[in-house]
């Protein structure tokens, strides 16, 4: 069993950071990866009234990262297409930019991670399969 931060502990952190609680959002998926081992995704998002910057916040297995892992990403297509993207690039595809005023926070759980450094930066790429996460994953709520 992989734990979770939760969306609890996410809301009062961004509470803390000036969203608004009415704004703040949370999803998880659970699943199993290519290698047959489970994974977790925990996104939240929220809306600073105030706010004049984007902030991320990025976390690998409970830990914290200088930078953001999550700017090499491989992602297939349910119709088979593969190509890279980053978590700035997915946010910009939804039209949050830098001076966005809003909090995002990603979260991958995951055993056997292989940092490349031990700023936690990711060797390699997550691999994010549409397919495989359209027919393994549960969404327990």
């Amino acid at each position: 069993m992989l734990g979770l931060v939760g969306a609890d502990h996410l809301r009062s952190i961004f509470v803390a950071a000036g969203v608004g609680e009415e704004s703040f959002a949370y999803r998880k998926r659970l699943g199993i990866a290519s290698n047959g081992l489970p994974y977790v995704v925990e996104a939240a998002y929220g809306f600073r009234p105030n706010g004049n910057s984007r902030r991320l916040i990025t976390g690998v297995n409970f830990s914290a990262a200088i930078g953001s892992p999550f700017e090499r990403l491989k992602f297939r297509s349910i119709v088979g297409f593969t190509y890279d993207t980053s978590l700035t690039g997915i946010a910009a595809q939804q039209h949050i930019h830098s001076d966005s005023p809003v909090v995002l926070a990603l979260h991958y759980t995951a055993p056997g991670i292989q940092f490349a450094d031990r700023g936690k930066g990711i060797g390699g790429h997550f691999d994010l399969d549409e397919n495989k996460r359209r027919h393994s994953v549960r969404d327990p709520g």
